[in-house]
């Protein structure tokens, strides 16, 4: 894995570069270049035709470009292995390509109900209409950002990786059943974690998605 400054305009070039050298090429970086390298994808998957996007492109040996999501799958599969099951309720609110590669990412992993916030409500009226589209079973809605009554929440966010940020919806209003997930890893317990921990919930840290 070899890093790489690319803004999303240098990317044409970068990717030329990959193909003549016919070696594994892989991108992580601005949220611009995460959407413009799905334009290269031979055939997206379902995820990253939901989410728009992808943080890891290969060229393999006989076929074209793929690409995946690897942070959304490992924080949902983070977030499965901290709690007991996988919830059938979930709720977050989310933050450009992380939010919407998570949302795939847990609709493929069987939930029965997820609701959506985001302040742009534009944006998550278009990741509705993309799960649905994929998910047709999938109980997707829009909704606030209250927390309360669901089996799983999930920060998407930048929310508490600057000191003084706010939580990103009234902790008051958690359930000690309700399991938090967090995907900040600038800090381990983040304000809303230790607000979570108070109320006695079950959570996920963000670190724990680089172990996944």
């Amino acid at each position: 894995m070899v890093p790489m400054g690319v803004k999303a305009d240098g990317l044409p070039g970068c990717a030329r570069g990959a193909e003549e050298v016919h070696e594994p090429a892989r991108r992580a970086g601005d949220d611009a270049a995460k959407v413009t390298v799905v334009d290269y994808l031979d055939e997206p998957s379902v995820a990253v035709r939901i989410a728009g996007s992808c943080n890891a492109l290969l060229l393999g040996p006989t076929a074209g470009w793929s690409a995946t999501c690897s942070t959304a799958r490992a924080s949902c599969a983070a977030s499965r292995a901290r709690a007991s099951s996988c919830a059938e309720r979930v709720a977050w609110s989310w933050h450009r390509c992380v939010g919407s590669a998570i949302a795939a990412s847990l609709a493929a992993a069987g939930v029965g109900a997820i609701a959506l916030f985001d302040t742009h409500r534009d944006s998550a009226e278009a990741l509705a209409g993309r799960l649905a589209k994929h998910y047709p079973a999938l109980d997707v809605r829009l909704a606030g950002n209250d927390p309360a009554g669901y089996d799983l929440v999930v920060n998407g966010t930048p929310l508490g990786m600057n000191p003084g940020d706010r939580c990103p919806y009234d902790v008051a209003r958690l359930e000690p059943r309700t399991f938090v997930g967090e995907v900040v890893m600038k800090q381990e317990i983040t304000p809303l974690l230790a607000a979570a921990r108070e109320r006695g919930c079950r959570y996920q840290v963000g670190t724990d998605m680089l172990f996944e």
